[in-house]
């Protein structure tokens, strides 16, 4: 984690949420959890720029399962407070690994956080040693 100085970031977009009651924990913030369901959104929204979405990977017998995920709370997120979720794939080559910042409506930071997923073929559950070749083109032809 920490921050991207001097880091390659290959594909990045901003995500907002704005949670929702059900959201909330019993202190009346956002349970912990939900900030992964959040990572899923951002990080679908930003693979679809790419037009990667879970259809082409099950297309392609392609499963990637997260191997690491971490996250830091520096702030808590409200009820109904607007979230900028910005996502960049620092790695695609060997696995897709995503930061995730959370900023308020202030830009301050909420949250750093991020995931290492693995390319796993579908059928047989066996990793593999790069990433799937279609994968690497899509990220390698917006970045020439």
């Amino acid at each position: 984690m920490g921050k991207n100085i001097n880091k390659k970031i290959y594909l990045e977009n901003d995500y907002y949420i704005k949670p929702s009651f059900y959201d909330l924990d019993p202190m009346g913030v956002v349970w912990h959890g939900n900030y992964i369901k959040f990572m899923e959104q951002a990080r679908e929204a930003m693979l679809e720029i790419i037009d990667y979405n879970y259809d082409i990977m099950t297309a392609k017998g392609v499963m990637w399962p997260i191997v690491k995920l971490e996250v830091k709370y520096i702030n808590s997120i409200k009820l109904n407070q607007k979230v900028r979720i910005h996502t960049a794939l620092t790695e695609y080559l060997n696995g897709m690994k995503i930061e995730y910042t959370f900023y308020n409506e202030d830009n301050k930071i909420i949250s750093r956080s991020s995931t290492l997923q693995m390319p796993i073929d579908s059928e047989t559950r066996k990793g593999f040693l790069n990433s799937p070749k279609d994968f690497i083109e899509r990220i390698e032809r917006i970045n020439n």
